[in-house]
């Protein structure tokens, strides 16, 4: 099954409520990963079922969980259209204050057209790039080691 297939058919909504509650996350995610490195029409196949992903993913999380889904769900104004985020606001009773975003309607999201993604560039997990550069470190110190040993 392709993609794109999931995407057609919503499937990618069902998908989510099989993950067990420590994969939600990382998840959300991937899927935040997709909408703002993918250029296309990924966008509006996720916003139209957001809503009630989110939702439940954030019912299903522990609560230590609550700041980093919150801390994410402010990166989503750029993203995806107002109205699929206010209605998230609204059911899970967040304040616009806390999600770092305008009270007025003179939103980042000007219209309900769906922005392909964020005109910041490319978003990289720091905790990939933390990991990349342990890596790296830790082939330095077998490199150094194995030349030392040599001679």
């Amino acid at each position: 099954m392709t993609f794109k297939v999931l995407l057609r058919d919503d499937c990618y909504s069902a998908i989510f409520l099989q993950v067990p509650p420590d994969q939600i996350l990382p998840s959300l995610y991937l899927l935040d990963s997709i909408v703002k490195n993918i250029v296309g029409e990924y966008v509006e196949h996720f916003a139209t079922r957001l809503h009630s992903v989110f939702v439940d993913a954030y019912y299903r999380v522990h609560p230590n969980q609550y700041t980093s889904m919150r801390r994410l769900f402010r990166t989503w104004w750029p993203v995806f259209p107002s109205s699929v985020l206010r209605s998230i606001e609204d059911d899970l009773q967040f304040s616009p204050s806390e999600n770092n975003r305008p009270t007025t309607s003179t939103n980042l999201h000007q219209t309900e057209s769906l922005s392909p993604r964020p005109s910041h560039g490319v978003h990289v997990n720091p905790k990939y790039l933390e990991a990349q550069h342990k890596f790296k470190q830790a082939n330095v110190v077998r490199l150094f080691v194995s030349i030392k040993y040599r001679y």
